[in-house]
């Protein structure tokens, strides 16, 4: 029997290797589901289960569901007054799941982007709002450094002394502060506050699109503050790379990923988990299937660094 990742074209996984050591990763919720982190569709579910009326019909509650998230929580928080419906997502948090019993740890998908990120001095890009790259630097042995979309962007000309610190750009905030207390009016979750666009942020993606590759991984791309942008500066730099600059790994077909992959003419994978492309590539990467934390011990020895 074949595996999804027998189905790549070699000399797609081939030359998606050799620009490894040229690219930089911008990860969605995607990545984080075999962590057993409940995701976008989890959470507005529930969110519908508490806040729609009881007698609406199944077939419109599918329709709320279809809209864009930010659009069910900005109607939300504007008719309750209140961002009461954002502690669902204290789910996240850990802990809330070490309350509960639970355990969701970082899986193969965040300890490789933290290795790359650490190895190759390049900041990771994230619209999640998870610790799954936090917790998977600090089991590796880095210092994770976050950066909330009111911060400075990190400074790329200064140099990671030792390759310890590891940058992780969350877009659209974190389920923690700095001291790990959960902290719900940091996130981004409405039409309105996506839509003001992080000039800063922005400008730097753009600077490292100029001389590398971007990877979207476990991504929608649905966004309305950073792709748009993104796709704008892929097509004028086709002019001067001769592709887009823009490698996309998706598994499923038809998703919203694949269209929006399509749009910006990214170098598509397409069919696989991220983590399948990474053990393929990197052997050294299998860890045990409960997949993710490590000790600190063990370190990861990707054949590409």
């Amino acid at each position: 029997m074949t595996t999804p990742i027998d189905n790549v074209p070699p000399h797609l996984l081939n030359q998606y290797k050799d620009d490894l050591v040229n690219m930089f990763f911008f990860a969605g919720a995607g990545i984080s589901r075999s962590s057993s982190m409940p995701d976008v569709q989890i959470m507005l579910s529930c969110t519908a289960d508490v806040f729609l009326p009881d007698d609406i019909t199944r077939r419109h509650r599918k329709k709320v569901l279809y809209l864009q998230p930010e659009i069910i929580y900005e109607a939300i928080i504007r008719i309750t007054g209140s961002r009461e419906c954002l502690h669902l997502w204290q789910a996240l948090h850990p802990g809330t799941q070490q309350i509960y019993g639970l355990e969701c740890i970082p899986n193969i998908a965040h300890n490789f982007i933290v290795t790359h990120a650490a190895h190759h001095n390049v900041p990771i890009f994230t619209t999640n709002f998870d610790t799954m790259f936090e917790q998977a630097a600090t089991s590796l042995g880095y210092e994770p450094k976050v950066y909330l979309p009111s911060d400075a962007p990190p400074n790329l000309a200064k140099a990671n002394t030792g390759n310890k610190q590891v940058a992780i750009c969350k877009i659209h905030g974190s389920i923690c502060d700095e001291t790990g207390r959960y902290t719900p009016e940091r996130l981004l979750t409405t039409i309105t506050e996506i839509s003001s666009i992080n000039v800063p942020w922005l400008e730097m993606i753009a600077r490292l699109m100029e001389k590398k590759y971007i990877c979207f991984v476990g991504y929608s791309g649905r966004d309305i503050d950073m792709f748009p942008e993104i796709k704008r500066f892929s097509s004028t730099l086709r002019h001067i790379k001769g592709n887009s600059g823009i490698y996309w790994i998706n598994k499923f077909e038809k998703d919203p990923a694949d269209g929006m992959s399509k749009e910006c003419d990214a170098i598509r994978i397409e069919g696989v988990y991220p983590s399948d492309v990474f053990v393929k590539l990197a052997p050294s990467l299998l860890i045990p299937k409960r997949c993710g934390a490590t000790s600190r011990s063990l370190r990861l020895r990707c054949l590409m660094f």
